[in-house]
C-alpha cells in the first residue's frame, strides 16, 4: 500500500482577468498550482463592492447582477472536499456599462458608398437592397457604420442631389427611397447587430453656399428624419445625419459649414456626423494656437464641426487614407481640449482604399486595417486624447465607378 498524505484546502487561483458587460463581468483565472490532494470541486467567484457571486466548475465564470457604471473588481477562491481555500487577488477594475464593449483592437471593416449613380427608376431600390444584403453579409460587426453619402446638396429640384455619371439629379424623395431599401437589404441579412446608418452631403458649391441654413434644415426635415422613421421598424438601426466637411477651394466655408450644421440640429433629433478630412492642417499642435489649413480653415474650426458645437450629439469618422491623417486629427483634438472643450468623439475611421483603387487604378493608399491601427495609435500616445474605443471602421466605395453590389 502507497501511503497518503491528509488531504487540504487548494491553493489560490492566480492570473484573474474581468471583462465588462451590461451589469455583468466575465471572468477568468489559472487553476491553484495545489489542488490540495483532491479534485477541485467548484470554484467561486466575488465581485467588490456587492459581494455578488457566481459559481463554475471551470475556469471561468459570469457574475450577473452589478450595477452598470460602478467599477468592480474580482476574487476567485477554490474548493474540493476539504474545504474552500484562500482567494486569489484582485482582478482588474471594469466598469458595466449597456452599451457594446469597448472596441480597442482593429473591428471588421463594413463597406460605404460616395453614391452617384441613381437614375430616378424603381431600379435604383432593388440595386440597393441587393447592395445592403451583400453589405451584411460580407462584414456586419456588432455595432455596424455604414455612410451613404450623396454627395453635392442642390436646392433644385427639391433638394436634389449629386448627378454623377447617370446625368440625373436626385431628389430628396429619391434619396430617401434609396436609404430605405438599403436598411431593408442589410436587416434581411442581418437581423440582430446594432447597425447605425450615416445618410449624408458634402460641404462644396450648391445649396450649402446658397443658404446653408436652409439647406441644413432640408436633409434634417426631408431626408434624414423620414429615413430614420422608416428605420425604427427594426430594432437596433440608428439613423444619423453626415457631411463630407472640407475645404474646397473657396466654397463651403466654415460660417457656412457651421450654419448648416446648426440647422440641421435644430430641426431633427438625428445626430450628426463629420466624416470629412482635415485639409491641410499641421500634423501637430503648438501651444496657445489654431493653425490655419486649407481653404481658410483653422485647426479650431475643424475642432468645432467635429464636436465643439455639440459635444454630445457630433462625432468625427475621419477619413484616414495616408499616414500623415491621423497626425492632423490629433493636433486638431489637442487645440479644442486645450481651449477649454471636450475630447472629440472619434466614432473610427473612414478608409478610401476600394474607392481610390476604382477611380485611379492604384490601391497604394492605407489599407483598412492599417487606417485603424494608425488612428488609435496616434489617439492613445496622448493621455488627452486617449480614447476607450475606436468601434467603426469602413471602406469608402464609390457607386459611379463599380458594379454594384461590390464583387470583392
Amino acid at each position: 500500500m502507497t501511503p497518503t498524505g491528509p488531504v487540504t484546502t487548494p491553493g489560490a487561483p492566480t492570473g484573474v482577468s474581468a471583462s465588462a458587460g451590461d451589469a455583468q463581468a466575465s471572468v477568468k483565472w489559472t487553476a491553484p498550482s495545489s489542488n490540495g490532494g483532491s479534485t477541485i470541486t467548484s470554484y467561486t467567484v466575488t465581485a467588490s463592492p456587492g459581494g455578488k457571486t457566481a459559481t463554475s466548475k471551470t475556469t471561468s465564470a459570469t457574475v450577473a447582477g452589478l450595477s452598470n457604471g460602478t467599477a468592480y473588481t474580482f476574487t476567485v477562491t477554490a474548493t474540493n472536499s476539504a474545504g474552500t481555500g484562500a482567494a486569489s487577488a484582485k482582478s482588474n477594475s471594469v466598469t458595466p456599462s449597456s452599451g457594446p464593449p469597448p472596441v480597442t483592437s482593429k473591428p471588421q471593416t463594413t463597406n460605404s458608398h460616395y453614391i452617384r449613380n441613381l437614375t430616378g427608376k424603381s431600379s435604383d431600390e432593388d440595386t440597393a437592397t441587393a447592395e445592403g444584403k451583400y453589405d451584411a453579409g460580407k462584414a456586419s460587426p456588432d455595432p455596424s457604420l455604414i455612410l451613404l453619402s450623396y454627395g453635392d446638396q442642390t436646392e433644385s429640384p427639391a433638394g436634389a442631389t449629386e448627378t454623377g455619371g447617370t446625368g440625373h439629379a436626385p431628389t430628396d424623395d429619391e434619396v430617401v427611397a434609396h436609404a430605405k431599401a438599403y436598411i431593408d437589404g442589410w436587416r434581411s441579412a442581418d437581423t440582430s447587430s446594432q447597425l447605425t446608418v450615416v445618410v449624408s452631403v458634402n460641404n462644396d458649391l450648391g445649396w450649402i453656399a446658397d443658404d446653408a441654413t436652409a439647406a441644413g434644415k432640408d436633409w434634417a426635415d426631408n431626408v434624414v428624419d423620414p429615413v430614420k422613421t422608416y428605420a425604427a421598424k427594426y430594432s437596433g438601426v440608428i439613423v444619423d445625419g453626415g457631411m463630407d466637411i472640407e475645404g474646397w477651394g473657396g466654397d463651403g466655408t466654415y460660417d457656412q459649414t457651421k450654419a448648416w450644421i446648426q440647422s440641421f440640429l435644430d430641426n431633427t433629433s438625428a445626430d450628426f456626423v463629420n466624416h470629412g478630412a482635415a485639409s491641410g492642417c499641421p500634423e501637430t499642435y503648438t501651444s496657445g494656437q489654431s493653425a490655419g489649413c486649407n481653404d481658410g480653415w483653422t485647426q479650431g474650426e475643424y475642432y468645432q464641426v467635429s464636436g465643439g458645437l455639440s459635444p454630445s450629439r457630433i462625432s468625427v469618422l475621419p477619413q484616414i487614407y495616408n499616414n500623415d491623417m491621423d497626425d492632423q486629427w490629433e493636433a486638431i483634438d489637442l487645440v479644442g481640449i486645450t481651449q477649454g472643450g471636450q475630447k472629440l468623439n472619434v466614432a473610427g475611421v473612414l478608409s478610401e482604399n476600394r474607392a481610390n483603387s476604382e477611380d485611379n487604378g492604384s490601391n497604394s493608399d492605407l489599407s483598412p486595417s492599417e487606417a485603424w491601427n494608425h488612428m488609435w495609435d496616434q489617439l492613445q500616445s496622448s493621455s488627452q486624447t486617449k480614447q476607450s474605443s475606436l468601434p467603426y471602421s469602413t471602406d469608402l466605395f464609390d457607386d459611379n465607378q463599380t458594379t454594384t453590389p461590390p464583387t470583392v
